[in-house]
C-alpha cells in the first residue's frame, strides 16, 4: 500500500492511496489543479475514483470538477445533497456497513464526525493490507483486527481545551479534535500486530507538537508515525 498527502489541515485535505492496481482519493478539500500538479509531481499516473468523508470544504472542494473530469465519487447520500451533487451521474451514495469493491479495493463506510451530515469513514481492504481511515475519533469504529495503516484526522495536545481559542469553533474543537492523550488511548487498546503505518493528519498549527506526537505514538504502536 502506497499512501500520498497531498494536504492537510484547515487548508485542505487530501490523499492519495494505492494498492498498486486502483489508486483512490481519500477526499478532495483542495482546487482540482492542485491535485492534478501534486500527483504528476508524485508520479501517480491517475486516480479511479474518490472517496468524501463529509461535506466540508476542507474535505470536498473539488467534487464536482472530479465527477465532470469523470472520476467516480463515493459519499453518502446526506453528504452529496449537502454539496448539491445527489443524484447526478459519477456519484455512488453509500450507507454503513457492507463491502463495497471499488477495483481491487474492498471498502466499508462506517459514521464517523457527528457535527457533518451523514459523514462516513472508511475501511480499505486489498489483499494482506487493511486502512482504517476515520476524519474525527469520536465515532471511531469497534476494534478490527488485521489493520496495517492507520490514518488519524485531527489531533491535538490537552492545552486545546484551555488555550486561546474562538469561541465559535470552541465547542467543535472540544468535541471532535481529541487530545495527545485520546489518540494514544485508541491506539492502544486496537489489534496492532500487523500496524505498520500510522499518519495523524490535519493537526492543529496551535495546539499540537509534530515531535511529541510522533514520539509518543511510535512508542505506543511500534509503527512508523507520520505527522501532517
Amino acid at each position: 500500500m502506497r499512501i500520498r498527502v497531498l494536504a492537510s489541515g484547515a487548508k485542505g485535505n487530501c490523499y492519495s492511496v494505492s494498492d498498486g492496481e486502483t489508486s483512490l482519493l481519500l477526499e478532495c478539500g483542495i482546487h482540482q489543479k492542485q491535485i492534478t500538479a501534486e500527483l504528476c509531481q508524485m508520479g501517480v499516473p491517475g486516480i479511479d475514483a474518490c472517496l468524501v468523508s463529509h461535506e466540508h470544504n476542507d474535505h470536498s472542494k473539488a467534487v464536482k470538477d472530479l465527477i465532470e473530469l469523470g472520476v467516480p465519487c463515493y459519499m453518502s447520500y446526506a453528504t452529496a445533497e449537502a454539496l448539491g451533487v445527489a443524484g447526478k451521474p459519477g456519484i455512488t451514495e453509500l450507507g454503513p456497513g457492507g463491502w463495497l469493491p471499488i477495483g481491487s479495493w474492498l471498502v466499508v463506510p462506517f459514521p464517523d464526525i457527528p457535527d457533518a451530515k451523514g459523514p462516513f469513514g472508511f475501511v480499505l481492504h486489498s489483499g494482506e493490507e487493511t486502512l482504517l481511515y476515520a476524519s474525527g475519533m469520536v465515532c471511531m469504529p469497534p476494534v478490527i483486527t488485521g489493520i496495517t495503516h492507520l490514518m488519524m484526522d485531527y489531533s491535538m495536545k490537552e492545552e486545546v481545551y484551555v488555550g486561546d481559542t474562538d469561541r465559535q469553533p470552541k465547542h467543535r474543537v472540544m468535541w471532535n479534535h481529541q487530545s495527545l492523550e485520546a489518540v494514544l488511548k485508541y491506539v492502544r487498546k486496537i489489534d496492532r500486530s500487523k500496524l505498520q503505518e500510522l499518519y495523524l493528519l490535519h493537526l492543529s498549527d496551535n495546539n499540537s507538537d509534530k515531535v511529541e506526537f510522533q514520539k509518543a505514538v511510535g512508542a505506543a504502536t511500534g509503527a512508523r508515525v507520520h505527522v501532517t
